[in-house]
């Protein structure tokens, strides 16, 4: 079979047909077995989106939108994010090699310099006085100082567990100290001057992490999947989770399966086969809370130190635009004559752009990083809902007032205070709207007017999962065998 050839007749066959097939339907259309047709869908799940279904009589449908999108394919506002924050990391690079050369750099160069002056003057005329002694001078802090400079990365490689003020449990860098000696269990004055500058860096999310975490639950949990159990991992929304659960069945080589009481699983075998390398790490949706977005990083009395130097810099600058010809004057009473343009710029435009900057910078992050910050704590409360949810779900109940998922977070999460407790249930109610929509959840009345809440799809994924686990096998490590002969490469042989 022509798989080329074979794979454009089935997306002729996809816009065609809407986008709903079946293995048969495809078999029967391109005239391949149901196998070649099963394997050719998963590429075409794997490399586009597409959700699974069941029909009436029990048998997976593939549902692709039409016209196909690929899974790589990015939207005109992703595009423009990324060339967004291309720029800014260039900007950021340019202007932190201009932090060192004009507000660290050449401060610290001229007091070494002074200092070494003071210091040998001083030295010679105790010389004068005793001259068995001596003058010694340990450069090794100053020199360590000034190449810190030049350290653009503010933070080590090491993570530390924080808590914020509610409660929301992350990982932050721990931030380069100080190398002048006395100082090292301080945060660095270089890394303090970045950070006032572009904020402290937040640990990234790894592109792979969702996938490395999917491979260890189907470890954890004999192979066995279903889309309302990806939310548990990431947290998507029941729609997401469809498109996603196409995705890893093709990715991993699972069989989309129909369970007797026609709940869609994903049986994944292969995946359980392992040469006895540790398993890794499944930590699920709400206890991925995220870091929260800093101004600076930085104590107060930190900052105002570093804005005091800005200051000073951005004073002399503008005293050499506006009294340029003063200071020539100046210049030429000690011998010099500098030409007036190249002093206005070299000692006036430049710095005080850069001042100019130092503070512009900053100032217009204060809205960003408000906005992000509301935004992280809104997705931090959503992880707790969507646990809220999960743990009424799994007690066996089928449907929850509100009362009760008020009572449930309080129990999860204990608010400290009273108008905490009220805040947080102001804020379900405010939230569960959307989690009921998101999560393919449903509202109804009791007869005595009360509104009950059900997720009753979510509820028959995890019950059902739960039961195809039973006998199932754990992972397995194959058995190994002692080579009865060497091996050797192929050009040895002979």
């Amino acid at each position: 079979m022509d798989l080329e050839k074979a794979r454009r007749r089935l997306v002729e066959a996809i816009q065609k047909y809407r986008g709903r097939l079946t293995a048969a339907d495809v078999s029967a259309l391109l005239g391949v077995s149901v196998y070649d047709a099963a394997d050719l869908l998963r590429q075409m799940m794997e490399q586009f989106y597409c959700r699974l279904a069941v029909t009436p009589e029990g048998v997976v449908l593939y549902e692709f939108p039409v016209p196909l999108r690929r899974r790589t394919a990015l939207t005109l506002r992703e595009v423009l994010d990324r060339i967004a924050q291309a720029l800014w990391r260039a900007f950021v690079f340019l202007y932190k090699i201009w932090i060192a050369a004009t507000l660290v750099a050449y401060f610290i160069v001229f007091t070494v310099i002074l200092v070494m002056l003071i210091l040998a003057s001083a030295g010679s005329r105790r010389g004068s006085r005793r001259s068995d002694r001596g003058v010694s001078l340990d450069l090794g802090p100053l020199l360590r100082l000034l190449a810190s400079i030049f350290e653009f990365r503010t933070y080590t490689t090491v993570t530390i567990p924080q808590t914020d003020r509610e409660g929301y449990r992350y990982r932050k860098y721990e931030s380069k100290k100080a190398v002048w000696p006395g100082k090292a269990s301080k945060k660095g004055f270089v890394a303090s001057v970045y950070d006032f500058v572009f904020g402290p860096p937040r640990v990234p999310f790894d592109p792979l992490a969702d996938e490395k975490e999917v491979i260890a639950y189907l470890r954890k949990q004999r192979g066995i999947l279903t889309p309302a159990e990806l939310i548990r991992l990431a947290g998507w929304t029941l729609e997401e989770a469809d498109n996603l659960f196409a995705y890893y069945v093709a990715r991993f080589k699972g069989e989309a399966r129909v369970s007797e009481n026609g709940v869609l699983y994903g049986e994944f075998n292969e995946i359980l086969v392992t040469g006895g390398l540790p398993e890794g790490s499944v930590v699920y949706y709400w206890d991925e809370d995220e870091p929260p977005f800093e101004l600076t990083g930085n104590s107060i009395g930190r900052n105002l130190v570093i804005a005091g130097m800005n200051v000073f810099n951005l004073f002399f600058g503008l005293l050499f635009v506006a009294e340029a010809a003063r200071f020539v004057e100046l210049f030429r009473a000690y011998g010099f004559h500098p030409d007036p343009g190249l002093l206005q710029f070299w000692l006036g435009w430049i710095p005080l752009t850069y001042s100019i900057l130092f503070f512009a910078v900053p100032l217009a992050r204060i809205p960003v990083t408000m906005a992000r910050e509301q935004a992280r704590r809104r997705r931090n409360e959503h992880r707790r809902l969507v646990r809220v949810v999960f743990s009424l779900i799994e007690q066996g109940r089928e449907a929850f007032q509100l009362e009760d998922i008020q009572a449930e977070y309080r129990r999860l999460y204990r608010p400290p205070t009273r108008p905490a407790r009220a805040d947080v249930d102001r804020s379900i109610q405010a939230w569960l709207p959307a989690i009921v929509r998101e999560l393919g959840g449903v509202s109804d009345l009791t007869e005595d007017g009360r509104v009950v809440y059900r997720w009753p799809r979510i509820a028959q994924e995890l019950a059902e999962a739960a039961r195809l686990r039973e006998g199932r096998p754990a992972v397995e490590v194959p058995q190994t065998f002692e080579l009865t002969a060497e091996v050797r490469p192929p050009e040895e042989i002979g």
